[in-house]
């Protein structure tokens, strides 16, 4: 009985080394870090670009790539500015996160026979390593979070269920620099030191929540959203809001010290425009833009498209937990509510709301460690029933599981396209592994930024 205890204890362990093996698995069989394209491309061009400009090149601004145009023009993507300057489009959080694995290939790649240029295979294969280790890392703050309130089987079914169950699997290994399984980490790490401040209120937390805070919205700007999460934990009813406004009078200084951090965060990224554009802020996106006024929710969620709980089905556990949070853990009802209401408007608002070429609507991944609460307060219901509805449900829970990887291979072998499904492609598809020869007659692509500004602009008329 002793043996069986312990090992029910260790279950998130685990649970956790499986997910690790599984990933090394899919990673070691697939080895993208011998091609260039496999692991820097597209966004994560320009996230890395910092690194290699500076540590390497030692110009930030990038000027260097005019002395040899042809050999950067798949390494680095920027934008030349009227006062002759390159800016890059994204912000350069994901380069922090990236910095301590481009550090170590860096100190290895010239002892290891490979050009120290930031772009051989030490470092892509250190970028490939650094999604895994966040990955781990917001499991262990997914799975210290739960622990408050949870029994480990609740603990490792739900950290099943937000990797093996959802795109963050894909996007963890296939393409693993993207961003989302870092703010995913980043947002677990959050969470768990907004535990720790509430329970102890102190100097060292709050300059570490303001830190976390501001890298998050440095990878993501919107993804600054997660403040909620600190503003209102355990507000249960309208007199819990004087009493929290009373808390943070009272405990100012620490609130000064989070803004102060957050903004130290900050310090570099307003450095760099100001040196590239000649503006302290700068909107690097062009015409791209928010239609807050117009909210695509509705094929944010459903569509064939990109549509979130179509091609991510185990996340409508998740948004049903939130009513038995209710009951189970009243501290987080409000503020996981909120959070998930107002992420979903501000995610479906952006022009490209299916966000490109992409497995599922990938920019909720990050919001999965959060979502761990009410994913969890569903299994532990679920668990609680009957044995035939108990049998029942967790069949379900697990077709879900099921149904995830094998929309992971779909995609992979180009049975989900990236960003033209329809439903008569999704027909065609529907249980195919590979598409079938009247596939790609089916797809259709997205509109253009500029027909998606036309068309707000009618629907404003």
């Amino acid at each position: 009985m002793k043996q069986r205890s312990l090992f029910y204890r260790q279950l998130p362990l685990l649970t956790g080394l499986a997910i690790l093996v599984t990933v090394v698995w899919v990673d070691l069989n697939h080895k993208r870090w011998n091609n260039l394209q496999g692991v820097i491309f597209w966004d994560i061009i320009n996230y890395y670009a910092y690194l290699p400009a500076t540590i390497i090149y030692g110009d930030p601004g990038m000027n260097f790539i005019d002395d040899n145009p042809a050999e950067f023009q798949d390494k680095i993507w920027v934008q030349r500015m009227p006062n002759g300057r390159y800016v890059n489009k994204m912000s350069m959080g994901m380069s922090v996160a990236y910095s301590p694995f481009f550090l170590m290939a860096h100190a290895l790649a010239k002892p290891l026979g490979y050009p120290s240029d930031g772009y051989s295979v030490p470092y892509r294969f250190a970028l490939v390593m650094s999604s895994l280790a966040y990955l781990l890392l917001g499991l262990f703050f997914v799975a210290r979070i739960l622990k408050r309130w949870f029994s480990p089987l609740v603990i490792s079914l739900t950290m099943i269920g937000i990797v093996i169950g959802t795109n963050l699997l894909f996007y963890t290994t296939i393409e693993a620099p993207m961003s989302h399984v870092y703010s995913f980490a980043l947002f677990a790490f959050f969470l768990w030191t907004t535990l720790q401040w509430y329970d102890h209120p102190s100097a060292g937390w709050s300059i570490l929540l303001g830190l976390l805070a501001g890298w998050i919205a440095l990878i993501r700007p919107t993804n600054l959203l997660i403040i909620i999460l600190f503003l209102t934990w355990g507000i249960t009813n309208v007199s819990a809001i004087k009493a929290r406004l009373q808390l943070f009078l009272r405990n100012y200084p620490l609130i000064l010290l989070m803004v102060l951090a957050a903004t130290m965060m900050w310090i570099p990224q307003l450095l760099y425009w100001k040196y590239t554009t000649g503006s302290w802020v700068f909107w690097s996106y062009g015409d791209e833009r928010f239609f807050f006024d117009q909210p695509a929710i509705m094929k944010g969620l459903f569509s064939y498209r990109k549509g979130w709980l179509l091609y991510t089905p185990l996340m409508i556990l998740a948004l049903l937990g939130i009513i038995r949070l209710r009951r189970r853990l009243t501290s987080a009802f409000l503020p996981v509510l909120l959070f998930v209401l107002l992420n979903i408007y501000i995610v479906t608002s952006w022009w490209s709301w299916w966000y490109g070429g992409s497995f599922g609507l990938r920019a909720f991944i990050d919001s999965y460690s959060i979502l761990a609460l009410p994913l969890a307060a569903s299994l532990e219901w679920i668990l609680s029933r009957r044995i035939g509805l108990k049998v029942g449900l967790l069949l379900i829970f697990i077709l879900l599981v099921a149904h995830s990887i094998f929309q992971t291979f779909q995609y992979y072998y180009g049975s989900i396209h990236w960003d033209g499904m329809t439903r008569a492609a999704y027909r065609d598809s529907f249980l195919r592994l590979r598409p079938g020869p009247d596939f790609y007659n089916l797809v259709e692509p997205p509109p253009s930024l500029q027909e998606r500004l036309e068309e707000h602009q009618g629907h404003s008329k």
